[in-house]
């Protein structure tokens, strides 16, 4: 059977050659090569298609925009138009308005899918009650998304009570009670928690049985048992302030039962090899390897680099004294400790330091280099290093499996791995002394760790005379 030529060749051009849409395509190959302009036509047909569906896609969620905007009108104003009154029927076609505004809000999110727009796009606002009737009920989480006020649900539900508990809780991160990045966290737990159960159900109904099946399904959604364990925790805190504020008449009866708990086994600590540690400083250049430096030499993770403060600095004699950022306002414990600065960290440190009134290190817009702002009532975080750090792993070919985390692990571990060192990892983390004696009676030399940092700086490969000198004192307990 002849082979069907669906292209033309073209001997002035000496090519193949296929009319499109209005339009002519060329395609440079021998006439003895169909096969290959055929492949290539196919290629090209594809890449044509799938721009004029993306023009048409975005065309298309051009006017849900515009179709979204006018029915979110339409529920704000007659929000504003029943809440004087009172009246209910004009609250009820809001609600439904307010519904069909969010079905169209997810019909843009998810334009590029193949499914028919919903049946409410015939209606066009204002609405009749008539109409209104014709469409699907309102739920809390249609308010919620579409920014409007959310008064008029009833104070007992779950949503309303989660609502102000993270409010509560997010004042008290504002005002440097609590960590933001764990409110961050209980945010997204706790409005999973809020998907699962139904926002719009009675927060006083909550009980064993309750909690008992979302334990279950935390075992079912999540491979991981600390994720589970942490989200089942913030929960029962929730629950905890409902029954403080008398909406739960009681805790459920297993809040404490052992059984209710979920086990997570102690994780290996990783940490990098001496060689691979050594390869990543060598390679690394300017504010990198100030970073990489200042997780080694300080055990400073992201957080503490970027909260650096001048004043913590002796720019004299190379040494930094300072509370770890994470666990500084937790616990009066905490001890503050000096750590002398590598030769190589100190020389990077004065080249990089800002002019900030507060801060060392700074980003090029002159703000903190990882820091959690709230956009559009949402907790955002920025973290310049990590990123930073990954990308020059990547594109030097170093595995970039380990976090930064782990610089100050595998620097921990060293010292404490040492003899001679042998307990002094805890004091090189800033973590807060557990013992009495230590909590009450010692008082740390701000030079115990000096002795441990110069052997450490040896290891990784760093030579010569310590050009950073000092006055060793004995401090009196």
């Amino acid at each position: 059977m002849p082979r069907i030529i669906r292209l033309t060749w073209r001997n002035s051009s000496r090519s193949w050659q296929k009319k499109y849409r209005g339009k002519v395509y060329y395609f440079s190959f021998t006439r003895s090569q169909y096969s290959e302009a055929w492949t290539a036509w196919l290629k090209k047909k594809s890449e044509i298609d799938q721009h004029e569906k993306l023009v048409q896609l975005s065309e298309q969620e051009d006017e849900l925009e515009a179709l979204w905007q006018r029915w979110r009108a339409n529920a704000v104003a007659l929000i504003e138009a029943s809440e004087p009154e009172g009246g209910t029927e004009k609250l009820a076609i809001a609600q439904r308005s307010l519904a069909v505004a969010v079905e169209i809000a997810d019909a843009i999110q998810n334009h590029g899918s193949q499914s028919p727009p919903p049946k409410v796009f015939d209606f066009e606002p204002p609405l009749e009650l008539d109409d209104a009737a014709d469409l699907r009920p309102s739920h809390r989480k249609f308010w919620k998304r579409a920014g409007l006020p959310a008064n008029i649900e009833p104070k007992k539900s779950v949503g309303h009570n989660l609502d102000e508990y993270l409010a509560e809780k997010t004042r008290e991160a504002e005002a440097g009670q609590a960590s933001a990045g764990t409110l961050r966290n209980n945010i997204k737990r706790l409005r999973n928690f809020e998907e699962w159960i139904e926002p719009e159900r009675d927060a006083s109904t909550i009980e064993a049985k309750t909690l008992a099946d979302y334990r279950s399904f935390l075992l079912t959604r999540y491979t991981s048992a600390a994720t589970a364990k942490s989200d089942l925790v913030a929960v029962k805190a929730f629950l905890l302030w409902l029954y403080q504020r008398g909406v739960l008449q009681e805790l459920p009866r297993n809040f404490t039962d052992k059984s209710l708990s979920i086990k997570v086994k102690t994780k290996e600590v990783e940490i990098f090899g001496l060689q691979e540690l050594r390869e990543l400083l060598a390679k690394a250049t300017g504010r990198i390897k100030l970073y990489l430096l200042l997780a080694v030499n300080c055990g400073y993770l992201s957080a503490d680099i970027s909260h650096l403060r001048h004043s913590e600095v002796d720019w004299e004699n190379g040494r930094i004294t300072r509370r770890r950022t994470k666990t500084k306002d937790r616990s009066e414990n905490v001890p503050k400790v000096t750590y002398e600065l590598f030769p190589e960290t100190f020389a990077l440190l004065k080249e990089f330091r800002s002019t900030h009134a507060d801060l060392v290190l700074v980003n090029q817009h002159g703000s903190p280099l990882a820091h959690i702002c709230r956009k559009d009532g949402k907790n955002i975080q920025t973290d310049t290093i990590s990123k930073a750090v990954r990308a020059f792993r990547l594109q030097n070919g170093l595995s970039a499996d380990l976090p930064m985390k782990n610089l100050r692990t595998t620097a921990a571990s060293m010292i404490n791995n040492e003899p001679r060192f042998r307990g002094l990892g805890e004091l090189f983390l800033g973590h807060a002394p557990r013992s009495i004696a230590a909590k009450h009676y010692f008082r740390v030399d701000e030079h115990t760790l000096d002795e441990p940092l110069a052997w450490l700086r040896e290891q990784l490969g760093f030579f010569g005379e310590r050009t950073i000198t000092h006055q060793k004192s004995v401090s009196a307990s």
